[in-house]
Parts: structure tokens; sequence; C-alpha cells
């Protein structure tokens, strides 16, 4: 996913626009949201989905391990988010 890290929780027009940043390495990852100015927060919880590297399949089996049950499911060909402009 080309916003798989979820930068589109930065406030920085920058990096909230770039895709695939999150799979720059850990240290170039977080070395690039401090110089682009992303406060201390957002970076801790940037770098926290960084390392969660949960797939769905992943999800889908703790689903049947804890005994849930999965309600629904959705199929984009194209995941789009839209938002609204502040200008």
């Amino acid at each position: 996913m080309p916003f798989g890290g979820h930068q589109q929780i930065c406030h920085n027009r920058i990096i909230s626009s770039l895709p695939f940043i999150h799979l720059l390495p850990g240290k170039a990852y977080k070395t690039l949201l401090k110089k682009i100015g992303v406060n201390r927060r957002t970076i801790d919880e940037l770098m926290e989905i960084k390392d969660c590297r949960t797939t769905i399949e992943y999800l889908k089996k703790l689903v049947k391990e804890i005994d849930l049950t999965q309600l629904g499911e959705t199929y984009y060909l194209i995941n789009h988010t839209m938002r609204a402009s502040l200008d």
C-alpha cells in the first residue's frame, strides 16, 4: 500500500502526500520525519505503525485464534482517501 504507514496523519503536506516512504529503513524514515519538522508525538505514532507490520492475513488468523467472527470484507481496486482541503 502506498500509504500503508499512515503518513497521511502528518500535518506536513510533503510527508502526507509521499507514497511508500514508510518502506525506508527505520532510521532513515525517522530522520526524514524529523528533518521535515514532524512533531515527536506523530513520529512516535508512525514508527509504532511501521514496527507493527500486521498483514490482513495475520489479522484474520488472530480473529480465528481468539474465536471472534468476521462480519464482512470489502475489496478495493484502488484505495483512495478523500481529504478536505483547509485552504
